[in-house]
């Protein structure tokens, strides 16, 4: 239970999502766009369950980190892992 200054109490604790940098927020629904555009909304959607799409995720993302590690600004590498892991959490990874 949570009493607030005012008086009012909550039971339940909600997650801190202003604890989350607004850039991730930005930047990620910008790669989520891109893909949309792309590939069509939600298209990784229909193979979240799909083993091959999965690793395949997991490789792009450490892909986009080497690039980053290297030096590479030539796409917003940062946001492609963030996606990769939005995706594999959506999935239940």
């Amino acid at each position: 239970m949570h009493t607030f200054k005012g008086g009012a109490k909550r039971a339940e604790r909600v997650p801190e999502y202003h604890r989350i940098p607004l850039a991730l927020f930005k930047r990620t629904a910008l790669r989520f766009s891109l893909g949309a555009t792309r590939y069509g909304e939600g298209n990784y959607r229909k193979s979240l369950g799909d083993d091959a799409f999965i690793k395949q995720a997991i490789d792009h993302a450490i892909e986009h980190l080497i690039l980053y590690a290297n030096g590479d600004r030539a796409d917003d590498h940062l946001a492609a892992v963030a996606w990769a892991c939005a995706v594999l959490m959506e999935g239940g990874h």
